[in-house]
């Protein structure tokens, strides 16, 4: 009976995470990360070269960038969906940790070792996870990412 009662549960969790038409919804996932070297618009075409020299590009009618700031290198950050990308550019901020190299400030909507910043869904470090950073943040903090987009770090935000 108990295997039932889990089993409906499970099935409970997984319609309320469901549009009526029975696609999973919910922020999207990182689709493309890297350090950003270069970017161009030609026409209505926006191209953007990482350091690792693959590019990525897109008519600008189908992408929002729902964040840029920070300065020094960028970390260049796409979330895919069907009717369009989201694009985040973190660079680092002066007067966070050393290990802060590029950041996001925000308040997050945490669920287990997720974070959504700016509407993208971004993995959490175990380590991170592990020592609690991971509580609810009602106020901003610098939630700083690796290369891959990792969250490894949650900072509070320099005042002034």
């Amino acid at each position: 009976m108990r295997r039932y009662a889990l089993a409906a549960a499970a099935l409970a969790a997984a319609v309320s995470t469901c549009s009526p038409s029975g696609v999973a919804v919910g922020p999207p996932a990182i689709s493309t990360v890297g350090v950003l070297a270069s970017e161009d618009v030609v026409g209505q075409t926006a191209s953007f070269t990482l350091d690792d020299g693959r590019t990525w590009s897109s008519p600008i009618d189908r992408f929002s960038v729902v964040y840029r700031a920070g300065g020094g290198p960028m970390l260049f950050v796409v979330a895919r969906t069907a009717s369009g990308d989201f694009v985040a550019m973190a660079g680092g901020w002066s007067r966070l940790p050393e290990s802060c190299v590029f950041a996001i400030h925000d308040t997050a909507a945490v669920s287990g070792d997720h974070v959504i910043l700016k509407g993208i869904d971004f993995q959490v470090s175990a380590r991170t996870a592990a020592t609690g950073g991971l509580t609810a943040v009602d106020q901003p903090r610098a939630f700083c990412l690796d290369r891959h987009a990792t969250v490894v770090d949650i900072a509070v935000w320099p005042q002034g």
